[in-house]
């Protein structure tokens, strides 16, 4: 499976970098504008707005949706026949609150990919680890928990294997 970042249609010739750093954009403007007009619910629509960018960004960037050959790593056996997701690594909910602590959204956007099965993804669930067990310094920990083998695509090494970190 060859990594590969997909066209973006209605673009108007602009790169897929033009595009994502619009979302950027277009985030960070959307945040002042919360800030300004919402009340009620001000957290909750930050917190919304973060989360709809990043998954953006990594449709863009072909790590979600429809087309995940941007994935740079892979759970290791997948193939063809396989129903697979893009899962991130750190959790979204982490990352929207790594933002609001000051982590730069242009550095979030470039934060783990990971393209596993559907079952492995179900498993996630099933231990409870969807949104806990990360790690910044290990991003894969939790997947390492889940028994999960990742490889680094274009890399002859596993990013961690059954026996721990390589």
């Amino acid at each position: 499976m060859a990594i590969f970042i997909p066209g973006i249609r209605n673009k108007h010739g602009a790169t897929t970098a033009d595009v994502v750093a619009e979302q950027v954009a277009l985030c960070k403007a959307n945040l002042l504008t919360i800030e300004e007009v919402a009340f009620f619910r001000k957290p909750r629509e930050m917190r919304d707005e973060i989360n709809r960018r990043l998954r953006g960004c990594h449709d863009f960037m072909g790590m979600a949706g429809s087309r995940k050959s941007g994935c740079l790593y892979r759970e290791v056996g997948l193939d063809f026949d396989t129903s697979v997701v893009c899962e991130h690594a750190i959790p979204v909910t982490a990352m929207v609150s790594l933002f609001e602590t000051g982590t730069p959204f242009e550095e979030l956007v470039f934060y783990p990919v990971a393209r596993i099965s559907k079952s492995s993804d179900q498993r996630f669930g099933r231990l409870k680890l969807t949104k806990s067990g990360h790690s910044l310094e290990r991003p894969f920990l939790r997947y390492h928990a889940a028994g999960i083998e990742i490889e680094q695509k274009g890399s002859d090494r596993f990013v961690f294997n059954q026996t721990g970190w390589l």
